[in-house]
Order: structure tokens, then C-alpha cells, then sequence
């Protein structure tokens, strides 16, 4: 295909799909947008079909997959900084990598973690953070983003493996969810887990927050994920 008629056919596509996608894809160029298209729709060509082939994991209990969802997730992923739309994933969180699906509709693949930086699957949204950004984090890794803000929280979604072995059944592999929640406090971000982990880490606002968890009827006990969101973003209002 010649550069020019590659050139006319981006131009093309963004004057057919610019409109409809402009609110979808707010962080995108038209150009970039239209490259996406046309790349998706060109089979086993496309640049997001480099990774190597997915071997799916055994299970008896749970699975490796995020929120335990093995059917296919239609999703918006950034690769190389340009956004891909309806793209077929799973987010295996064991292993902290995101599968697609080729275009045979049999293949599983993993999307190579160096150049997706982002992705959406069931209404949640991930980013991959710098492992530079923590304290003691070993690698760059896949994080659901909670609330974006100064003091932004995010989760790291994982699995535990754990067998079960019985004379009856022999060995049983079982998944558990693991859920690790972070609050950015001057560029870097911590772990918390409890109201006083919160309180510790602004306690430049202590009182404040303090007087806020019992006004607003903040529960740590019922929804802690939440309750931390609300505390993140209350501080961010006080500091302004």
C-alpha cells in the first residue's frame, strides 16, 4: 500500500468517524483516531497483535481473571499512545497482563505490557503506573484508578494461589482475590488500608478529616475503598 493511498484513507475515516468519537475518545487526536480504525480492521497486520500467545491457567476455585469475568470484555485500550476501541479482553490479574483476542476469534494473546498503557474492562479503568512512583514496588504494574486528583488512589487488583489437596480429588488450585489500595502523597504512593492509615498520611489535616468522618457518616467497616476515595478528595478540597 503506497503512502499516499494509506494518507487518503486515514483521511477518510477521519472525516467518517471524527464526530461519532470525539466525546468517546476525548484524549485523542482525529488523526490517531482514524489510524486506530484502520489498523484494527487490517487482520493479523495490526501493530496490537505483537504479543506472544496466552496459555490459559488451570483453576478449581476462582480464577486468575479480574473480578473472576472469562467472558470477553469489549474494551479501549491506549497502545503506543493511540486509542483502540472494541477490542476483546481479559484481565488476568494473577499475572498482572491483558489478553486480547486475535481476529480468528481463537486466539488468546497478551497485549505486551511495554506499550499498553492503558485499558477499561466492566466500567473499571487501569493505568500502569511506574514502579518509581512507590516506595517498594518492585515493577511497573497495572493499577485500577479510583480517583484522580492531587492526592489520587488507586488499586492494585491481584490473585492468591493456594491448593487444597485431598485423597479424594488429589490437588484443587484456588484463586482468592488480593486488593492493595494507594493514596499519592507527594509524588509517591503509599499503602493504606485503615482510617488511621489515612489520617496518618494527611495529618497535616487530621482534624479536619477527623470532623468530616463524622459529619458525612464516613464507613470504614462497610465500603473502605470508598470511605479512603472520600477522605483523598475531601483533602484535596482543603488544600486548595
Amino acid at each position: 500500500m503506497t503512502r499516499k493511498f494509506l494518507t487518503l484513507t486515514i483521511l477518510s475515516l477521519v472525516t467518517t468517524f471524527r464526530c461519532a468519537l470525539a466525546q468517546q475518545l476525548p484524549d485523542s487526536t482525529a488523526y490517531n483516531t482514524a489510524l486506530a480504525y484502520y489498523t484494527s480492521f487490517s487482520g493479523d497486520q495490526s501493530v496490537i497483535f505483537d504479543g506472544n500467545e496466552y496459555i490459559d491457567v488451570r483453576s478449581h476455585k476462582g480464577t486468575v481473571f479480574f473480578m473472576d469475568k472469562t467472558d470477553w470484555t469489549m474494551s479501549t485500550i491506549v497502545y503506543e499512545g493511540n486509542a483502540y476501541k472494541n477490542i476483546p479482553v481479559l484481565y488476568d490479574s494473577f499475572n498482572d497482563v491483558v489478553v486480547a483476542l486475535r481476529r480468528d476469534s481463537q486466539t488468546k494473546y497478551v497485549l505486551r505490557p511495554d506499550k499498553t498503557t492503558h485499558f477499561t474492562i466492566g466500567g473499571h479503568s487501569f493505568t500502569r503506573v511506574a514502579s518509581t512512583e512507590f516506595k517498594n514496588a518492585g515493577k511497573d504494574n497495572y493499577y485500577e484508578e479510583l480517583y484522580n486528583g492531587k492526592s489520587s488512589v488507586i488499586a492494585k487488583r491481584s490473585k492468591a494461589r493456594s491448593e487444597n489437596i485431598t485423597i479424594q480429588e488429589g490437588i484443587k488450585i484456588i484463586f482468592d482475590d488480593v486488593n492493595v489500595v494507594y493514596i499519592k502523597k507527594n509524588n509517591i504512593y503509599n499503602p493504606v488500608k485503615s482510617r488511621g492509615d489515612v489520617l496518618k498520611l494527611f495529618k497535616d489535616k487530621a482534624d479536619e478529616l477527623n470532623k468530616y468522618i463524622k459529619s458525612a457518616a464516613v464507613n470504614f467497616k462497610e465500603n473502605s475503598e470508598q470511605a479512603i476515595v472520600k477522605l483523598a478528595t475531601y483533602y484535596d478540597q482543603l488544600s486548595l
